[in-house]
């Protein structure tokens, strides 16, 4: 295409990457429906198909139709097109026929856009994708690359009977780290279609505490999204509440893909959830606390002894002689008390 091309493209496509949509509207006041044709073909067979229009703004419009394959998708599900005449392992735009090339609406005007597909008896079997396009660009335009334009379009998913192979697997579930201060919890889970069909991996992920006692419970994919053959795509679910979490966490996901017959995959992770800040001011106040006490007794202890008649200088060896043990013993303490403490709030908790 060429690299002066200036278009402004507004692509209200429902891709199979996405959850499927009804109908769609963009910003330059187009409506089309349905935003995505899925359907299930033979070979040899020819399919008719239309796609309703509807021109919300205040102006008339002309728009022309056309049609492209996808070709790749990222790890995101955004598309890539390919460019006229680029062969695909998923192509099906050379099979559509279309019932005319431009529509014109009027102001609030619709229209019926109609186009047929003939599946060739030799078609690969497994899914298809292309996309059909209205765009304010003429045709002329487009080719030498000067128009500036607006393009919306509807999906054509199909899938081509045959060997159909749905396979699958788990690339990746994880958190994006170890140790968190608090929630939110960010879960990684990427998926690579091993197969030649969309598929739609859906399911949960069940966290439970040390306890296993099941604290939440996450979907994954609740909008239905599809994964691309031959691609990898990424599901991120986020771990989201307003309750006080604590200690240690262990994630279990479970998916489960494919219509004609239902596989699952499944892995665990684990993370720990420990709030320093509030820890860390308990711990310094019951630590502040029990020096003040500490330094009260040993003044009460002094004035006692000095009370009694023992000098200063038989104290002083006494003090000195204690001092490894009585260091000891209160680290000792500290440590025990911690544990206590520590314990007690995963008892609360956890």
């Amino acid at each position: 295409m060429n690299k002066t091309l200036r278009k402004v493209s507004v692509l209200a496509i429902a891709f199979a990457l996405c959850a499927p949509f009804t109908t769609l509207a963009d910003s330059e006041g187009i409506q089309i429906s349905p935003a995505l044709f899925e359907e299930r073909v033979d070979p040899g067979k020819t399919y008719d198909f239309t796609l309703n229009v509807r021109n919300t703004s205040a102006l008339e419009k002309t728009y022309y139709v056309s049609t492209k394959d996808i070709k790749d998708v990222d790890g995101a599900g955004r598309p890539t097109f390919a460019e006229e005449g680029e062969p695909t392992d998923y192509d099906l735009s050379r099979w559509v026929t279309l019932k005319a090339e431009s529509v014109t609406l009027a102001p609030g005007g619709s229209a019926a856009v109609q186009f047929s597909i003939a599946i060739p008896s030799d078609a690969a079997p497994g899914s298809h994708f292309g996309g059909v396009f209205l765009t304010t660009e003429p045709p002329r335009l487009r080719e030498i690359g000067t128009a500036v334009g607006v393009s919306v379009g509807s999906l054509l998913s199909l899938r081509i009977s045959g060997e159909a192979i749905e396979n699958a697997r788990l690339r990746e579930f994880s958190t994006t780290q170890l140790i968190y201060n608090g929630l939110p919890i960010a879960f990684d889970t990427g998926m690579e279609n091993l197969g030649n069909t969309l598929l739609r991996p859906t399911g949960f992920i069940e966290i439970v505490n040390m306890f296993g006692t099941e604290v939440a419970n996450l979907k994954v994919n609740e909008s239905n999204a599809g994964l691309f053959p031959k691609a990898e795509r990424a599901f991120n679910v986020v771990w989201e509440s307003d309750d006080f979490q604590f200690g240690r966490y262990q994630a279990v996901l479970s998916l489960v893909y494919g219509d004609d017959v239902r596989k699952t995959v499944s892995a665990t992770t684990s993370f720990w959830v420990l709030p320093l800040k509030p820890i860390a001011g308990v711990l310094g106040s019951i630590l502040g606390v029990l020096l003040v006490l500490y330094i009260l007794v040993k003044v009460y202890i002094a004035r006692t002894l000095s009370a009694m008649g023992v000098s200063r200088e038989a104290r002083a060896a006494r003090k000195y002689e204690r001092s490894m043990s009585k260091t000891m013993f209160t680290i000792v303490v500290l440590l025990i008390f911690c544990a206590l403490f520590l314990g007690g709030l995963f008892l609360m908790f956890a």
